[in-house]
């Protein structure tokens, strides 16, 4: 693998056999050997109701990998929201192969207090596709 770049957002990754993609310095990369069986090849997420909470309205987020046990990732999540978007930015139900990226909102909010009231937060990011398996 090979890597070059010039400036600080950018960089040009080519592996052995010259198949070269550009990354940015907010992308994470993993290097899988063919043999490693110990990658996270499935990760889900899910909201299950607080157990802990008087506010019917607030979840846990919890991940499992690979069907294992799931663990609490986020307390305190009103919603998660996705949109899969195109090659515009618009969000689209469009075909596997046309998704480009997936917006992600997440919304948390306190618990109702009687001086404050309850707080909402939220969160938005957009992760761009760099390979979907099957498409």
């Amino acid at each position: 693998m090979s890597v070059d770049g010039d400036d600080d957002e950018n960089l040009n990754v080519k592996n052995e056999s010259g198949v070269s993609i550009s990354v940015s310095n907010r992308d994470l990369l993993l290097r899988k050997a063919p043999d490693d069986d110990s990658y996270p090849v499935n990760i889900a997420y899910f909201l299950v109701d607080d157990p802990d909470s008087d506010d019917a309205g607030l979840f846990l987020l919890q991940r499992s990998v690979n069907g294992n046990a799931a663990a609490t990732v986020a307390a305190g999540i009103a919603s998660v929201e996705l949109a899969y978007l195109n090659r515009d930015g618009e969000d689209s139900s469009a075909e596997l192969k046309d998704i480009t990226a997936v917006s992600l909102t997440v919304t948390s909010k306190t618990e109702d207090n009687k001086i404050a009231g309850n707080k909402s937060r939220q969160l938005r990011t957009i992760v761009k596709i760099r390979n979907i398996a099957g498409a």
